[in-house]
């Protein structure tokens, strides 16, 4: 039997250890990550083991997602708290502020906040800001400074 692991999480799982957290959550299996594929490959004696990694997968990467957001939000409050103070719209000529939709921001932010990061690394970006919205589906607003217009 195979689970059909979500494509952002695939790296999560590339990791040994995040499996092995998994296959501990369910007991008495053995996991196997494709990467290729994108599936966990289960293997059981029991079917009550399998039946219980499939009904408790939801909920797992639900989970990991959750960590991984939490994550990226620490991760951007610590680079505001370093860099956030150095710095002011006044200090740069253009600024400017845009609304992406909730279900979008996965998208925007990238696996990680890789894509926030390899904008932040772009000449002449002074900073890049992800304020969320409110939750029930509120748009969330990303706001960069620029040194020239761009």
């Amino acid at each position: 039997m195979q689970l059909s692991v979500p494509e952002d999480l695939v790296d999560h799982f590339s990791v040994e250890k995040n499996l092995l957290e998994f296959q501990n959550t369910v007991k008495d299996i053995a996991m196997t990550f494709d990467k290729e594929k994108r599936e966990i490959k289960l293997s059981s004696f029991g079917t009550i083991s399998l039946k219980k990694a499939v009904v408790l997968s939801e909920m797992f990467f639900r989970d990991v997602r959750l960590k991984n957001q939490l994550r990226a939000r620490a991760e951007e409050a610590e680079r505001m708290l370093q860099h956030g103070n150095q710095r002011s719209d006044r200090d740069s000529p253009f600024v400017d502020e845009f609304e992406v939709a909730a279900d979008l921001m996965g998208l925007a932010i990238g696996t990680h906040g890789s894509n926030i990061q390899r904008a932040r690394n772009v000449e002449d970006v002074d900073d890049i800001q992800v304020f969320e919205g409110g939750g029930d589906g509120q748009p969330c607003i990303i706001k960069f400074a620029s040194g020239m217009r761009i």
